[in-house]
């Protein structure tokens, strides 16, 4: 629980398990339940909206110490901005815990959405998954670029399973994303730690690198690579070094 007096200061802070994870979306066990504790009127926390939104979070408003009035509302994820949050349930001594909509308390948002999201999603040019430009009247030039292959279709899928809508775009550099010695990301990877776009659907290496900055899904494509090298003894290939025959391993991130 976080503690809000009316006067901004949070107490008792985060618990320290979900300090790591905040900064980069919401708890990684889905199990774990926020509640945001507050008497500030709910127009004066908007600021709150991105983070709790994408949180297993809900607000416990005290609206009249006296009386003792509680009003529990939710924020849901990628609604358009300035959105209030929705009033789920309230409670009173006299009344008890009142349900005021079909939501229960502490709802699933993103198994499907409530309000039908528009999701910008990046992607990029791989064998499995091919660029194609496509006849649009509202989009610019009458044009908009899509994807079809394997992972379009999932992603179509994921639409309508999830209910949302999307559209595809590039990253400027058309990288997939390293860290920078500054500190800062390129491709796909930066988009998404800066929110410029929502998702980056394609098939990403897991390091623990990007791992500190985005969060990833369970592996929807797995491959295997293999090293040749010449039957019977060694042989040397231009620019690379010599590669003894018989077993050995290694192992690539």
């Amino acid at each position: 629980m976080v503690c809000d007096g009316g006067g901004g200061e949070r107490r008792p802070s985060l618990p320290r398990r979900l300090r790591p994870v905040v900064p980069q979306g919401p708890p990684l066990l889905w199990s774990t339940r926020l509640l945001v504790l507050t008497r500030l009127p709910l127009h004066q926390l908007q600021k709150l909206h991105r983070t709790v939104s994408m949180m297993n979070a809900m607000l416990l408003i005290i609206k009249d110490e006296k009386h003792i009035e509680c009003s529990l509302y939710v924020y849901f994820p990628y609604v358009p901005p300035g959105s209030r949050a929705i009033l789920v349930a309230s409670w009173t001594p006299q009344r008890g815990l009142t349900l005021i909509t079909s939501l229960r308390l502490f709802p699933d948002k993103f198994s499907k959405f409530l309000h039908r999201p528009h999701l910008v999603v990046a992607t990029e040019v791989t064998p499995n998954n091919k660029m194609v430009i496509v006849d649009d009247a509202v989009a610019p030039e009458g044009k908009r670029t899509t994807f079809v292959g394997p992972f379009a279709n999932l992603v179509d899928y994921l639409s309508t399973a999830q209910n949302f809508s999307y559209q595809y775009v590039v990253s400027p550099d058309r990288l997939w994303g390293f860290k920078r010695v500054d500190g800062s990301w390129t491709g796909m990877i930066g988009m998404v730690k800066r929110e410029e776009v929502d998702v980056a659907f394609a098939p990403f290496g897991v390091t623990s690198t990007r791992a500190k900055v985005i969060d990833f899904t369970h592996p929807v494509l797995i491959q295997y690579w293999a090293m040749l090298g010449h039957e019977g003894g060694q042989r040397w290939t231009r620019g690379a070094s010599c590669i003894p025959s018989g077993p050995w391993c290694g192992w690539l991130s």
